[in-house]
């Protein structure tokens, strides 16, 4: 018998996509009494779930990944190309997008949805990353480990599986494999027996996985799906060494909270990467959980578009029109954040800023004058963070005058943010000239991307 769950909140009733049901099916069911009722009890019956926002081609690009299901956890295909099966146009059907940002709502005209199944989807490297410290119990941790092995089985050809076990010390019980038949053999199911250990060193679990994960090829989406039921009791000092490593390796990270364990740390954690947080309290939803993620990283629906560019928090929100069907149009909101700094940006978070700079001179363009006031108004925001602010130029002109021009330029661009109020101890510069290209000199618009500043967060 397994030990008492965390007791349930009221009314608690968890929803898991486990498999798929063309929309033409579903609607040939629309006529019948059983769906007429099931309309009456269920409304909406259809929802739509805007699950992630990729942010990282900003300002070029923004993808959106949707789910549309029932309120019995079937995902609805068939809704964009290239499955496409409904009349008319399929833009008739997802008929808006608005990206609203400082109050002003931009209607977005253009825009593509692309239905992506698990046979055409991307590649993944995922690392389990698994809660074995004591508070767990024998029962439930046999429980969860059958759970991730049930799903291994059902991980397709070609993508990477690891195990990483942490209590106070790591077991890397599963290292970096795509051969299905060795890594389900490896995974052990007998609760918490062996040398694990007292405490919870979730950070170091992470740190692992990311190590896990990187040694996949450069082609593979790298994921940790990190579970736990308590916080850590291990990390010394900050965790922002985990937050960067993480981005810097593109790593997203799905969290699953467990019974009682404290959120926000979890929430964290998948949040400032781009993946998901879960909140369970049976043992009994583990192998739901664990195949739902898995799902819905291989089939949703892809919505790209070219954002409006606004250095602030920005609000999507997308539409459904299926009032044949359900009766209503449905949407789903979502948000990424933009601002030069955010709350969730760990020390070593490098932020590029467009400052215009008169040709071969150090005066900022009146122009620019806007985002300076911008960032004197977040660094008041945030008091505690201290920056360091380089400059960069193309490749034109000699070493030496390149290095002094990027120089003037931190030193004009901290000139007008202590004119603001901001303490110039806050504020350290350097000036690296053409030194640091993010892309080759070879073509006046790759010279315009070199031409840059940078912020960097030493401090917060």
């Amino acid at each position: 018998m397994i030990p008492q769950d965390s007791i349930l909140n009221k009314g608690y009733k968890p929803l898991y996509l486990r498999t798929t049901i063309p929309i033409g099916k579903l609607m040939n069911k629309k006529d019948s009494v059983n769906f007429q009722d099931s309309i009456k009890k269920l409304t909406p019956i259809i929802k739509l779930e805007l699950q992630e926002i990729d942010s990282k081609e900003y300002p070029e690009k923004i993808e959106l990944r949707a789910s549309v299901y029932d309120t019995t956890g079937l995902y609805i295909t068939g809704l964009a190309p290239p499955y496409f099966s409904l009349s008319g146009y399929y833009r008739d059907y997802w008929n808006k997008l608005t990206d609203s940002c400082k109050e002003n709502k931009n209607d977005i005209k253009e825009f593509e949805v692309t239905e992506i199944r698990e046979s055409t989807s991307e590649p993944y490297a995922i690392c389990f990353v698994l809660d074995h410290s004591p508070s767990m119990g024998g029962q439930r941790a046999e429980r969860l480990q059958q759970a991730v092995k049930l799903v291994c089985s059902a991980i397709k050809k070609g993508d990477y599986v690891s195990v990483v076990k942490f209590s106070s010390k790591m077991t890397i019980e599963v290292p970096l494999s795509n051969n299905k038949e060795e890594y389900r053999s490896k995974i052990k199911t007998d609760g918490l027996k062996g040398n694990y250990g007292n405490g919870t060193a979730m950070y170091e679990g992470v740190m692992t996985g990311i190590k896990e994960v990187q040694k996949a090829e450069n082609n593979y989406k790298k994921i940790i799906i990190l579970f736990s039921d308590g916080g850590d009791n291990r990390w010394k000092g900050k965790t922002d060494p985990v937050f960067k490593s993480a981005k810097d390796n593109g790593v997203k990270i799905y969290t699953i909270a467990y019974g009682l364990t404290e959120e926000e740390p979890l929430r964290k954690l998948s949040e400032f990467t781009g993946g998901r947080f879960f909140r369970i309290y049976s043992s009994k939803e583990f192998p739901y959980v664990f195949k739902s993620i898995y799902f819905t990283l291989n089939n949703y629906y892809k919505i790209t578009y070219k954002p409006p560019e606004c250095a602030g928090l920005h609000k999507v929100r997308v539409h459904l029109n299926l009032k044949e069907l359900t009766g209503q149009e449905l949407f789903s909101d979502g948000t990424y954040d933009k601002s030069i700094f955010t709350n969730l940006d760990p020390i070593g978070t490098i932020t590029l800023v467009n400052i215009e700079f008169d040709f071969g001179k150090s005066t900022i363009k009146p122009e620019s004058m806007t985002l300076i006031e911008q960032m004197a108004s977040e660094l008041k925001e945030h008091e505690a963070i201290k920056v360091k602010i380089s400059g960069h130029t193309d490749d034109v002109g000699t070493d030496e005058f390149n290095m002094n021009l990027s120089l003037e330029r931190a030193k004009s661009v901290k000139a007008e943010l202590v004119k603001y109020g901001i303490s110039p101890k806050r504020l350290t510069i350097e000036g690296l000239g053409e030194s640091r290209p993010l892309v080759a000199n070879d073509s006046e618009e790759n010279r315009r991307k070199n031409r840059r500043t940078e912020l960097t967060i030493i401090e917060r």
